[in-house]
């Protein structure tokens, strides 16, 4: 429908993808590769954090990359200062290991065409063939196809109006794609799109796949208990290492 309304007043829809970075250089000739070639109606913003590698360097090879150097440090209050120079109708917010599905520009159209959807993500998955990730994968997927809540590393997508007009992402250091998607639980319908994002899995291999599994469970249910994020945020680094 918003899609529709859109057309209807001779406003091309278009997608703004805002990359948070902070350091990246390793992978970020990755991200981007993926946005060699897009059409007119995508634009492509890295806003980075004050990077003391070479992601800068790297990202200016892409000259059709917009970079954005945010004077605040955080993956939410980055994401924020993107959102407000983004042109686009409809926000995509892409962590800086991840790649879209072949299909993703077709799949958000037809998603906010629908009545009353705001906004949603895609699937997850891991490209590494192990078990322990299979499981992983199907129990996000479950979780954020039932509870409709979702992790910053399934591409989480809405529109722009919907996302200024419920405050944008809260500036905390953890569980800033948590509280949005609750915020966009309370104010219209969601939807996870089935082609999944592929997302690195070096986190979870730096921790320890039991160890990233507990410290999930810990962390979230200490969400539900309404313990800040700051402090949520300071367990999670002491133990993460």
């Amino acid at each position: 429908m918003y899609l529709y309304l859109l057309i209807m007043n001779n406003k091309k829809p278009t997608i703004s993808i805002i990359i948070p970075t902070y350091n990246e250089e390793k992978i970020i000739n990755k991200t981007l590769d993926q946005f060699k070639s897009i059409p007119k109606e995508i634009e492509v913003i890295l806003v980075d954090g004050k990077s003391n590698d070479d992601t800068i360097k790297i990202a200016k090879q892409y000259t059709n990359i917009t970079i954005l150097q945010s004077q605040k440090k955080g993956r939410a209050a980055q994401m924020n200062y993107g959102s407000n120079q983004a042109k686009g109708d409809i926000l995509l917010f892409l962590h800086a290991d991840s790649i879209l599905p072949k299909k993703y520009l077709q799949e958000i159209k037809n998603a906010i065409q629908q009545k009353n959807i705001i906004g949603g993500a895609f699937k997850i998955t891991f490209p590494i063939n192990l078990l322990a990730y299979k499981l992983i994968n199907l129990y996000s997927n479950v979780r954020a196809k039932i509870f409709k809540i979702y992790h910053g590393d399934q591409a989480i997508f809405i529109t722009k109006k919907i996302f200024n007009n419920i405050g944008t992402y809260p500036d905390v250091p953890l569980m800033e794609d948590v509280l949005l998607s609750e915020k966009m639980k309370k104010t219209g319908a969601t939807i996870l799109l089935p082609f999944p994002v592929t997302t690195s899995e070096r986190r979870i291999k730096k921790t320890g796949i039991t160890k990233s599994i507990i410290l999930y469970f810990l962390i979230k249910s200490l969400h539900k208990l309404h313990v800040s994020p700051h402090t949520l945020a300071h367990i999670y680094k002491k133990t993460a290492q």
